[in-house]
């Protein structure tokens, strides 16, 4: 794209309109008079910037005395390049009327989720996010809610774990996600798969049953098998070649459940 020429009449400035945000622009200047153009200057450079758009997609997923925070980047970023924008966080006790200062914290690096900790478990909090960079400063978002509780999987909250539970550990550890985790489960759908996945993203490490030091979709079916009530050691075991004691992979699943 070549130069694209002002005149400015007789002010000694100049607004460049219509320009898109985040974009690099170079501009130069000269004198005119009746003689003709004078030398142009040497560029200067410039990048048109905005207050970013209200991030998107809040969710407060609860684990043991904390709630992890995860979000969607604004659509608009205001021109903001990878990794510019900072986002801010605060939360409250939903019973709450205000947001007091002392509980906020930033981000930094262009990271969408904060760990919010030091949290007590069974209390609802509200929480919210905030786009910003120096282009200025987003809209606090729309509030999430979430309250702490040691971490179980009773995914599908019928205060037990069976084998229905088994079942979504197992997808989730294969890389399921949306409705394909909880499809032809009863009394799960797309909704509830949205709640499962933010509680176990922000549980994942606990899942490793087989104490192999990684969580993979080996635990899922150590889960699902316990949870289906295999009780014969041989048969829990078959073909997972990280568990070697059965009765400390039903004691690390015993323990997630409610």
């Amino acid at each position: 794209m070549g130069w694209t020429f002002q005149n400015s009449a007789n002010a000694a400035e100049y607004i460049l309109s219509s320009l898109t945000n985040g974009v690099n622009y170079q501009v130069q200047i000269a004198a005119v008079n009746a003689l003709g153009v004078g030398q142009w200057t040497a560029s200067a450079a410039g990048r048109p910037l905005a207050a970013p758009g209200v991030p998107r997609q809040l969710q407060a997923a609860a684990t043991d005395g904390a709630l992890l925070a995860m979000w969607m980047p604004p659509a608009d970023g205001g021109g903001a390049a990878d990794g510019e924008l900072t986002y801010s966080v605060r939360w409250r006790a939903a019973a709450d009327a205000n947001y007091d200062s002392d509980d906020a914290a930033e981000t930094a690096g262009g990271a969408v989720s904060y760990r919010i900790a030091s949290l007590t478990n069974g209390t609802t909090y509200a929480v919210q996010v905030r786009a910003q960079f120096t282009g200025g400063m987003s809209d606090w978002s729309a509030e999430a809610q979430g309250a702490p509780v040691a971490f179980h999987i009773d995914l599908d909250a019928d205060s037990d774990a069976d084998w229905i539970d088994g079942v979504v550990v197992t997808r989730y550890l294969l890389g399921l996600r949306g409705a394909d985790l909880t499809a032809d489960l009863s009394g799960l759908d797309a909704d509830d798969a949205t709640r499962i996945t933010a509680h176990l993203d922000a549980n994942r490490s606990a899942l490793d049953v087989d104490a192999s030091g990684a969580v993979t979709p080996a635990d899922g079916i150590l889960i699902a098998r316990h949870l289906m009530d295999v009780t014969d050691n041989a048969e829990l075991l078959d073909g997972q070649t990280a568990a070697t004691d059965a009765d400390a992979v039903k004691a690390a699943i015993d323990a997630l459940k409610p």
